[in-house]
């Protein structure tokens, strides 16, 4: 096993490519040694801090990307169809779910990575509308990751004032402190304290190289689990 490596993935939910980062890394999480530290947060807000624009927002980028998460889907398996009309419909604004997100890191942390990977899959790939209270319920649906007064109770939390402004504050401190424009966001640290910072879904084996020759890539399914890959 390989030195320990913090990883911190900053991701939106209604960012199909930070999907497609998070499956990926946490093929790797065993094999590369990584400690996962999970960051939910609202990418309009980091547009906004940043200066971005949302890539669909370009006419020939919104084109390409339909083919292109088509294809990822395929390389990893991950059954992903793009919701109707995605993402400018207003069912699809995640604005309340990444409140809520916020608040699941803080009072729940244990259930955060599983239920990061069951609410990708009910967006993307059963298509539930975010705005929907079936959307968050997914996480009561057995093997429940909450209760029903648990989900009510952190919903709740998640519309206090403080957490709506601290999701804001929290996005303009992210921008201003790594100097980042969207998602995925994802750092590696190591021991020693020296860190990298990397943007996009793509980056695997740039990851390995900086890691070192202790972390090699070698493919999208480092362990076998699926014969097809």
């Amino acid at each position: 096993m390989p030195p320990p490596i913090k990883l911190s993935l900053f991701y939106d939910i209604t960012s199909p490519w930070s999907w497609v980062a998070f499956e990926a890394l946490s093929r790797y999480k065993r094999v590369w040694n990584l400690r996962f530290d999970l960051h939910p947060m609202f990418l309009g807000a980091v547009h906004i801090a940043s200066k971005n624009v949302a890539p669909a927002s370009i006419p020939n980028k919104a084109k390409w990307m339909v083919d292109d998460l088509a294809l990822l889907s395929g390389v990893y398996d991950l059954g992903m169809k793009l919701p109707p009309g995605f993402p400018w419909n207003k069912e699809y604004n995640t604005l309340n779910v990444m409140r809520f997100m916020r608040v699941l890191r803080e009072q729940k942390p244990e259930v955060l990575e599983e239920a990061t990977r069951r609410l990708y899959e009910e967006f993307f790939v059963s298509n539930t509308p975010t705005n929907t209270p079936a959307f968050l319920q997914c996480l009561t649906r057995d093997p429940a990751l909450l209760s029903g007064g648990e989900l009510s109770a952190l919903q709740t939390a998640s519309q206090v004032q403080g957490n709506k402004d601290g999701l804001r504050t929290d996005a303009e401190q992210f921008v201003e402190e790594e100097s980042a424009f969207g998602f995925p966001w994802i750092i590696c640290e190591k021991e020693g304290g020296e860190r990298w910072s990397f943007f996009g879904s793509d980056r695997m084996h740039s990851i390995s190289y900086w890691l070192g020759k202790e972390y090699p890539y070698v493919g999208v399914d480092p362990e076998g689990n699926k014969s097809k890959l």
